[in-house]
């Protein structure tokens, strides 16, 4: 009787190991495919996210490009316009004359 509860007991325990690891293997198969799952939108949306964004740093590129060029050529325009001035001013001053009359 003895052995036939250690046998039974033995039987159980074998039964009771299968089932507790064909759990966990399912729990491990189901994390994995959850995973899986779960990553599938992120990796479906990436490459337009990329687009998106590599898009908006280009427009925001060019903006900034666009906006430090007219910055340049008002500068170049103001300083155009001052050095007319100064020119203007000394081919006027009389100075000028009488320096060059001693030159030659």
């Amino acid at each position: 009787m003895a052995a036939d509860l250690s046998a039974g007991y033995k039987r159980f325990a074998r039964v009771a190991r299968r089932k507790y690891l064909l759990r966990v293997m399912r729990l491990r198969f189901k994390l994995v495919l959850l995973t899986a799952v779960s990553t599938l939108p992120f990796l479906v949306a990436m490459p337009w996210a990329l687009r998106e964004v590599q898009g908006a740093f280009d427009r925001e590129l060019d903006g900034r490009l666009d906006g430090a060029e007219r910055s340049a050529r008002a500068a170049i325009g103001e300083l155009e316009s001052q050095v007319e001035r100064a020119v203007r001013d000394l081919a006027m001053d009389p100075a000028v004359e009488d320096i060059a009359r001693a030159v030659h």
